[in-house]
């Protein structure tokens, strides 16, 4: 859900606010304009993988017709064990296998396929024109092997039936290509944006490695992210800070309104979903190999998301428009691997960031955490996000 000049209720903890302590509560307030499907999650200490997430639908205009709003449809993989558990298996081992899949958080004993990568969303309409045919339908949620695995592939399903009793589904499943892909290529945005020529660019290059603990961190541009809960990079910003370590993984855009292009690439034959916040980015480019000058850029009326694929052993060109003032968190939307340092930050026209903070406010929240954490003795084992 993209925060438009509200920088401060973005929600992650050591970016732009502390944790929430145990029994304190807050309140996030931002101008629903993003009109659609999208969903909330914690972003602290894996609590998403938890089961702190849900669907956000803000009606508005739509690009085609339908009659009936059945809401949120969600997708999510589940272990019996706890992250933190699993955390360490993925420090020492990698991303370990999960146990099985939810639909809408259960998982019960359409009328195509869509490929969709993790933090994405999509509207589908479906013409429900099938009774004829049966009665009940089996609705299939399939983990692609090429990115992804899990203990229960074939039995992640929901029923969608018609009338008023459920009858067990006889259907059998579509034929589909298992593959990690996009397919940005099919996907044209109704309102039409072009992207203006680069004012600064980079290239973030995603590697992993064992640190001096032999634990699994991953890296942009020799950089793992560290951040400190109780010292969010919002709050040194209102303070008067212009200076970051390193490990914050700080780059900054201090100009309004010039054209941003970033490219990340990597060798590692791992896809990864890469999310921005704050922006809605251009997609001008993806695919394998070494990104270089000759691969074209799509910047007639791209694809514009908040989450993209970097496909293995690929690159992922994005682009964006400075905009929108604030402390903007990058990161592999991957737990496993945004917990391990895949991630950086963008400080965003910083001049104008204390006008739109309220930094009475984020101190009081830090306090409070400061307190519960030294009470508690909590440790910070992760990368902060």
């Amino acid at each position: 859900m993209r925060q438009n000049n509200t920088n401060q209720h973005d929600g992650v903890a050591a970016v732009t606010q502390c944790p929430v302590a145990v029994g304190e509560s807050v309140i996030y307030t931002w101008k629903a304009t993003q009109y659609g499907s999208s969903w909330y999650h914690s972003n602290f200490a894996l609590q998403e993988y938890q089961g702190i997430f849900g669907g956000i639908i803000i009606n508005g205009p739509a690009s085609a017709n339908y009659d009936e709003d059945l809401g949120v449809v969600f997708l999510n993989d589940w272990d019996h064990q706890t992250v933190d558990e699993l955390y360490a298996v993925a420090q020492t081992n990698g991303p370990p296998m999960l146990d099985n899949g939810l639909i809408n958080g259960t998982n019960v004993y359409g009328d195509d396929d869509d490929a969709s990568q993790t933090g994405q969303r999509y509207d589908i309409i479906v013409t429900a024109n099938q009774a004829e045919a049966a009665d009940s339908f089996w609705m299939r949620a399939i983990p692609q092997s090429a990115c992804s695995d899990n203990e229960s592939t074939d039995n992640i399903k929901a029923i969608v039936y018609y009338g008023d009793s459920v009858t067990t589904p006889k259907t059998i499943g579509y034929d589909y290509t298992d593959s990690c892909d996009d397919e940005t290529d099919n996907l044209v945005p109704v309102v039409s944006k072009a992207v203006e020529s680069a004012d600064w660019s980079d290239l973030a290059i995603a590697t992993v490695g064992r640190n001096s603990a032999g634990l699994f961190k991953w890296y942009l541009n020799s950089t793992s992210l560290l951040v400190d809960w109780a010292d969010p990079t919002l709050g040194q910003v209102l303070t008067g800070a212009t200076e970051w370590e390193t490990k914050n993984a700080v780059l900054q855009l201090s100009e309004a309104n010039k054209w941003v292009y970033l490219v990340v690439q990597t060798a590692m034959g791992v896809p990864h979903p890469i999310h921005l916040h704050g922006h809605d980015f251009f997609v001008l480019a993806q695919g394998s190999g070494i990104y270089s000058a000759s691969v074209t850029l799509n910047t007639e009326n791209p694809p514009r998301r908040d989450t993209a694929l970097l496909p293995a052993s690929g690159y992922l060109v994005m682009a964006w428009e400075t905009d929108n003032p604030g402390v903007w968190l990058m990161h592999c939307h991957i737990g496993w691997h945004a917990s391990e340092g895949f991630a950086l930050q963008f400080i965003e026209r910083y001049s104008e960031i204390g006008g739109i903070s309220d930094e009475s406010s984020l101190n009081d929240g830090c306090s409070t955490w400061s307190s519960f954490q030294d009470t508690y003795s909590i440790e910070q084992e992760d990368s902060g996000i």
